[in-house]
């Protein structure tokens, strides 16, 4: 079957090298979590999720012809490339290990993962080799940095009595929660 796709022009089989936490980038996932799979031949253009919520709420679970399933569930895909997708983890699984299927047209590859019950990761970006966490001033576009910083980006630093949003993933299933309802 290689053989044919080499011949035919098609794309090679999809190769995983990790599944990490899409925000910390370490390979600690969690039910309900962003996770970023690394690797080749995953899709042969970049999708992002916007393209395919038709209805304006349900998330796909295919995008740019691959899929992954986790325990047989299907995660969300929010984006693909040729060597990088990013899925939300179905959030009932248990913890422990689960099989990941990764699924595209050009065929299909099979490996593990192991849950954690909770494996916090705030996204953020790094100036030079220091991390910052994304944090916003609550309800606006703001980004909590020096003015500047970001070229087209409104942005200030915090002060005293400032909400701040911050994005995270990997909390665990909050549905015990008092907030949650």
């Amino acid at each position: 079957m290689q053989a044919l796709r080499e011949l035919s022009g098609a794309m090679p089989v999809p190769a995983v090298t990790s599944i990490v936490n899409a925000a910390s980038f370490e390979p600690r996932l969690a039910p309900g979590a962003f996770a970023t799979i690394f690797g080749a031949n995953l899709a042969n253009l970049t999708h992002e999720w916007n393209e395919a919520i038709l209805d304006g709420k349900t998330l796909p679970t295919m995008l740019g012809g691959l899929q992954v399933r986790f325990n047989g569930q299907p995660g969300a895909v929010h984006f693909v490339t040729k060597d990088q997708a990013n899925v939300i983890i179905p959030s009932d699984l248990p913890p422990g290990p689960v099989e990941v299927v990764v699924w595209s047209a050009n065929g299909t590859w099979r490996g593990s993962a192991t849950l954690q019950a909770a494996a916090p990761g705030l996204f953020g970006y790094f100036r030079e080799t220091r991390f910052y966490p994304l944090a916003l001033i609550a309800g606006t576009i703001t980004r909590v940095a020096a003015p500047g910083v970001f070229s087209g980006v409104p942005s200030r630093p915090a002060r005293p009595g400032d909400l701040i949003e911050l994005y995270a993933t990997g909390l665990g299933t909050l549905t015990d929660h008092p907030r949650c309802e």
